[in-house]
Formats: C-alpha cells, structure tokens, sequence
C-alpha cells in the first residue's frame, strides 16, 4: 500500500507541482519586459603602444679572446638602454652564426627597464672546435635594433 502511494506521488504529484511552479514563477521570469531598459554599449578600443628606441652596446668588446681552444666558454656582456621617457619591457634574442651556416640561439627573453635606466646582461659561448668562427647578434625584437660581432675577435 505505501509503494501505491509513493508511485502516485511520483506519477502524478511532481509532474503537477512542476506544471504549477511554471505557470506561477517560471513563465514570469522569461516573459519579456514591458519596458525594457536600453543597454548601454561599450565600444572596445585596442592600441598597442611600441616601446621606445633602445640603443645596444656590447660590453669591453677588447675582452673577446682573439683565439679560442676546443671547449672553451667564453663570456660576454651588453647592455640594453631605454633611451625613451616612459618606462618599457624589451624582448631581445642573443645567437651565433657559425661559420658553417648553422646557427645557435643562446638566450630568448624579456627585460623591463624604467625610462633613461639601462641594464647590463651576461651571455657565454662554448667552443666546440679551436677552429670555429661565428658571428653572433643580439637582437632587440620591438622597436627592432640589433648588434652583433665575430667571435674569436679579430684585429
């Protein structure tokens, strides 16, 4: 007797109470306004700003050995200067062009400098061959300024 009742609930009452809540309250919320309100728009605008000029220069160029043995790591060292008025984060690439028309990247980052500030960056090169030559670039990406210099130096 209690499974009659509970399956009449079930068939009958939910369905029923469902259909009320809809005619009561459900219906009312989807029901389109008398007076509708005007939305206000927002137009999107989207500027990209360039940082300023940034001037490159490689750091005691007259370190750079003028020959090279076979495994040898050798330092190096430039500074990045923002040249602008407002301050301005710098995307630089540093990579070797040997000899042997391969080329290496050593270094791809980012670096903020405040407005007329500079700062200095440390890079390494290892030698594979006392022979290899290459010719590497430091590239500063946006605006675009770039720098580069044999390595062993030469007189």
């Amino acid at each position: 007797m209690i499974f009659e009742y509970a399956a009449l609930i079930v068939v009958i009452l939910f369905p029923l109470a469902g259909i009320i809540w809809y005619l009561t309250s459900g219906s009312a919320q989807s029901s389109p306004q008398a007076n509708p309100q005007a939305v206000p728009t927002a137009a999107l605008t989207v500027s990209t700003v360039s940082p300023p000029p940034a001037a490159i220069t490689l750091d005691d160029p007259s370190a750079l050995p003028s020959t090279v043995t076979t495994g040898e790591i050798v330092p190096f060292s430039f500074t990045i200067e923002n040249t602008g008025s407002v301050a301005a984060t710098y995307t630089y690439k540093v990579y070797v062009i040997w000899d042997s028309g391969e080329q290496d990247v050593l270094d791809e980052n980012s670096v903020t400098i405040q407005a007329g500030a500079s700062t200095d960056l440390s890079e390494s090169l290892k030698f594979e061959s006392a022979t290899a030559k290459g010719a590497v670039y430091i590239q500063v990406m946006n605006p675009a300024a770039t720098v580069h210099f044999a390595i062993p130096r030469t007189n």
